[in-house]
């Protein structure tokens, strides 16, 4: 923010995960996290625009004509765009608070002047005000040593605003309207006596004093002019687009953090169309995610799901990509319930039954694996319950094979 750079910031927190934040001119205009966080369906429905059940009408027209959510609403003119405006900065908002808990061992890589998420909707309709950005990381923040770090020296100084400070462009929410209010309106008070006698709780009191130090909104005694950067021009937002500006980036490992973004993209559209049932689309997409990325245990895991739903055929290969996602994720019974699920359609019922116990185990309260282990105990032994199709084709088999030998008894009877 303080060098209004533009370009993206990848986060790493472990491996097979990239979060990234897409900056202009120091202000954040697009954050995607590797786990689904505040769609923008469930942030218009925040807001009372639209319905759960409108959004699921919604999301099947926009899936038909191939548009991003918000483009459908706006063009049915069933939301405002500025109402859609509003939802994405508070998407933002949302996903920057996320990454407040990323931990210490998070390695990271900036990209100047690049929009790694570039396959995406443009970004200037979402730009938020940094200053409101950087609060939202603090509330969220579960470190407490550098804020205390920094107030405690400040205690007995008094809380006063710098000549240019603009408080209101960090987003607060009612207490901390009232903590502003206290500053600018009320009695001289220090650091330690505004903790004592607001009435929001010490750890938002020092949360906003800790935004408003960094950002020196509250005057210190430095002489240093407070951080106000001014909101980018769309223009400016375009540029991260232009690949001229690109010149002085590593694609070595670029390529790597854009390969694992657009996994995680692959991976959940393919867990929707899955979901879904459109299984051809979503084997398309989930081979795509393992190809990108093959790091992430969950990617095999849907990728072996979609093969056995698309083709009995594939009964081997998923029950390698099953085998290789938990041996790699260790105990997750999510994985234990998938791999249980496959082998119970196949007929193998005990070592479906021993996969939902291992599930089971991991978690009891596992509605799948309890069910699992109910459904195989009560008739280890049975037949293999594959879907119709299987069926059909088992007995078009052992027709075929009974065809081949009368044709060989009545070929030997000639002869």
């Amino acid at each position: 923010m303080e060098h209004e750079l533009s370009g993206s910031l990848a986060l790493m927190p472990r491996e097979g995960e990239v979060d990234v934040i897409v900056f202009a001119g120091g202000a954040p205009t697009r954050a995607r996290t590797s786990k689904v966080i505040a769609p923008l369906g469930e942030m218009l429905v925040r807001f009372g625009v639209i319905a759960n059940v409108d959004l699921e009408s919604a999301l099947a027209r926009a899936g038909l004509a191939k548009a991003r959510l918000g483009a459908q609403l706006v063009n049915e003119r069933v939301i405002d765009r500025r109402v859609l405006l509003e939802a994405l900065r508070q998407q933002v908002l949302v996903r920057l608070r996320s990454l407040a808990a990323l931990p210490d061992a998070t390695r990271y890589e900036f990209h100047a002047n690049a929009d790694l998420l570039e396959d995406g909707p443009p970004t200037n309709a979402a730009v938020c005000d940094p200053l409101a950005g950087l609060h939202a990381i603090v509330r969220a923040w579960p470190a407490k040593g550098p804020i205390e770090a920094l107030l405690d020296p400040l205690a007995d100084r008094e809380v006063v605003f710098h000549p240019s400070a603009t408080p209101r462009r960090f987003d607060l929410d009612e207490a901390e309207r009232e903590i502003v209010d206290r500053i600018e309106h009320g009695q001289r008070i220090t650091y330690a006596g505004l903790v004592r006698v607001a009435r929001a709780p010490m750890n938002v009191v020092r949360a906003l004093l800790y935004s408003f130090v960094v950002t020196r909104h509250l005057d210190v005694g430095d002489d240093r002019w407070p951080l106000a950067v001014a909101l980018p021009a769309p223009e400016a937002v375009a540029s991260l687009r232009d690949s001229s500006l690109n010149t002085g980036m590593d694609k070595l490992r670029t390529s790597q953090v854009i390969r694992a973004v657009g996994a995680a993209e692959d991976f959940k559209e393919a867990a929707a169309l899955a979901r879904a049932q459109r299984w051809e689309e979503a084997e398309i997409l989930a081979l795509r995610a393992v190809e990108r990325d093959p790091g992430p245990p969950e990617h095999r895991a849907l990728l072996g799901t979609v093969l056995v739903e698309r083709s009995p055929n594939n009964l081997k290969r998923a029950l390698a990509l099953l085998d290789s996602a938990i041996a790699d994720a260790g105990r997750d019974d999510a994985l234990f319930v998938l791999r249980a699920k496959i082998l119970e359609r196949a007929g193998r019922i005990r070592e479906a039954l021993r996969d939902y116990r291992t599930a089971a185990s991991i978690n009891p309260r596992n509605p799948d694996a309890r069910v699992g282990v109910k459904s195989t105990s009560a008739n280890p032994s049975r037949a293999s319950s594959l879907s119709p199709n299987v069926g059909r084709a088992w007995w078009a088999f052992v027709g075929a094979c009974l065809a081949l030998a009368l044709l060989g008894i009545v070929w030997l009877v000639r002869r």
